[in-house]
C-alpha cells in the first residue's frame, strides 16, 4: 500500500499542478483575446461605420439625382471581420458566454457589409446602366434614363439595397454599443 502511495503521490501532484497551469494559461489567453476583440470593435469598426454610411449616402444621392459626376468612394481596407474570425467560435463562447450570440451577429454583419461596400454597389449600378445604354445606343441620353422602365427599375433596386445597407449599419452600430457595455 505504501509503495502505491509513493508511486501515485507524485503523479497525482504533477497532474494537479498541470491542470492548474493549463487553467491559468487559458484564463490569460482568454483575457487577452477579450481585450483585443473589444478594442478592435471600439477603435476600428465603430469609427469606420460613419464613414461607410456617408459613402452610401453619397452614392445614393448621386444615383437619385441622375448625376454623371464621379464621386470618391473609400475602399475601407480595415473594415472587415477577418481579424475577428481568426479566433475560433469555441473561444468566443468561452470568453463571452451569454454575449456569444450577439458577437456572432456582429461578426456576420460586418463580414456582409465589408463584402458589399458602397464602391461595389456604385460600380454594379453603373455597369448595368452603361451596358443597357450601350445596347440601346442611348449613351449619355438622360431622357432615356428617366423614362426607361429598365433604367428606373435598376435605379430603384439599387436605392433599396442602399437603404437596406444603411439600416444594417445602424443596427450593427447599436449591437456593438450594446456588446461593449
Amino acid at each position: 500500500m505504501i509503495d502505491i502511495i509513493k508511486v501515485l503521490g507524485p503523479f497525482i501532484l504533477g497532474l494537479f499542478a498541470s491542470v492548474i497551469i493549463d487553467l491559468r494559461r487559458d484564463y490569460k489567453r482568454n483575457k487577452r483575446s477579450k481585450k483585443f476583440i473589444l478594442n478592435y470593435l471600439k477603435s476600428t469598426i465603430l469609427p469606420e461605420l460613419p464613414k461607410v454610411e456617408l459613402d452610401y449616402q453619397n452614392v445614393k444621392m448621386n444615383i437619385e439625382n441622375y448625376s454623371n459626376e464621379k464621386i470618391k468612394v473609400q475602399v475601407f481596407e480595415t473594415f472587415n471581420s477577418n481579424i475577428l474570425k481568426a479566433i475560433e467560435p469555441v473561444e468566443y463562447y468561452a470568453i463571452f458566454k451569454e454575449k456569444y450570440t450577439l458577437l456572432n451577429e456582429i461578426i456576420s454583419t460586418i463580414e456582409f457589409l465589408s463584402q458589399n461596400l458602397p464602391l461595389k454597389i456604385s460600380n454594379e449600378f453603373y455597369d448595368i446602366l452603361n451596358k443597357h445604354l450601350k445596347e440601346k445606343n442611348k449613351i449619355g441620353d438622360l431622357e432615356h434614363e428617366k423614362g426607361c422602365g429598365y433604367c428606373l427599375d435598376n435605379r430603384l433596386r439599387i436605392i433599396s439595397i442602399i437603404d437596406f445597407r444603411l439600416n444594417e449599419i445602424n443596427e450593427v452600430r447599436d449591437k456593438i454599443k450594446t456588446f461593449l457595455r
